[in-house]
């Protein structure tokens, strides 16, 4: 399906993510991907902690379907990481699916999982699996999911 209304998304001053909606048969669907700092000084972990917490803002304001996907640059059991799900109602497609890690794509014994995609609660994810490597430092994560069709009814005057 055709993006439309792609626009960026302010993650801080040096950063910035996209945002984009989809017609689909089922509804609209929302998209933003994200790349935070990495976090190889202390102050890098604040910046990308911050630059998450004006995620969360950005997926507030989202009126329904979204999906939110990236390199996160911090894997699920870190504190940011699990501080960043405590604050919204958006699920990570490969919570209960196992490790998975994604990065460094060249060496298995050191991957950790760092590339996420969380969706709302209108999708159902079916599957979610790390594919093969596409010549990236990281591997890419895939999902099987349903958007579920939004049903309006009308009330007889």
């Amino acid at each position: 399906y055709p993006l439309r209304g792609i626009e960026e998304v302010l993650l801080s001053e040096d950063n910035k993510g996209l945002r984009a909606g989809c017609d689909t048969p089922a509804g609209d669907l929302q998209l933003i991907v994200i790349h935070p700092v990495s976090p190889v000084s202390p102050g890098d972990a604040r910046l990308r902690d911050a630059q998450l917490h004006k995620l969360l803002s950005e997926m507030q304001q989202v009126p329904g379907a979204c999906l939110v996907l990236g390199d996160f640059n911090s894997s699920p059991w870190t504190a940011t990481m699990r501080a960043f799900e405590e604050q919204t109602h958006f699920q990570n497609a490969r919570r209960g699916r196992g490790l998975n890690g994604t990065w460094p794509s060249w060496n298995w014994l050191l991957r950790v999982p760092i590339d996420h995609i969380y969706h709302s609660p209108e999708i159902v994810i079916h599957r979610s699996w790390v594919g093969s490597s596409a010549g990236s430092d990281h591997l890419p994560v895939l999902v099987d999911c349903v958007l579920h069709q939004t049903v309006t009814t009308q009330s007889a005057d």
